[in-house]
């Protein structure tokens, strides 16, 4: 401002106006993401689209997360992604989404070799043996007791009729 009087005389004043930013910038995170698990592993590759960023300062945010980035390895389930953004007065603003990994791939199953037994003694049945543990099954998430073997028929079992029972 200036003042001044009838006589040319003046004085001026200045005094300043400071605008504090204290409203954080927006984050928008992508949707939660499902991917299946790598073939043959425990884990699965995912990616996503890019976290958007704004401020009402129209200056550019610092985004960071909690240590994952695109195109990482996850393990089988659900991990919890976090973005922070951080403006340039130092407001922070988060969001998030899920990762989560599903196991898709059927376990491996190795039988016994087939095999031809006779028929026992005055009856129109066989016995068939196959040593223990020479079923083996193997899964991808190394979880042993989620495999589950199931028969119908078990070694030592005498009521194989004649002809052709598969197993």
């Amino acid at each position: 401002y200036t003042a001044t009087d009838a006589a040319g005389n003046s004085v001026a004043c200045r005094f300043t106006v400071t605008v504090l930013d204290n409203q954080g910038p927006r984050l928008t995170c992508p949707g939660d993401v499902v991917t299946p698990t790598d073939a043959g592993v425990d884990v699965g590759r995912a990616t996503w689209p890019a976290v958007l960023a704004s401020d009402n300062s129209g200056l550019p945010v610092t985004l960071s997360n909690n240590l994952f980035s695109k195109d990482q390895l996850f393990p089988v389930g659900s991990t919890t992604v976090i973005y922070t953004g951080v403006d340039a007065a130092g407001n922070s603003a988060s969001c998030n989404f899920m990762v989560t990994v599903e196991d898709v791939e059927a376990p491996s199953l190795s039988c016994p070799a087939s095999q031809v037994v006779v028929a026992d003694a005055d009856s129109r049945f066989g016995t068939a043996f196959w040593a223990a543990g020479s079923v083996v099954a193997a899964d991808n998430v190394n979880v042993a007791s989620d495999i589950v073997l199931q028969s119908d028929r078990l070694s030592g079992d005498s009521s194989f009729p004649i002809g052709t029972t598969v197993v």
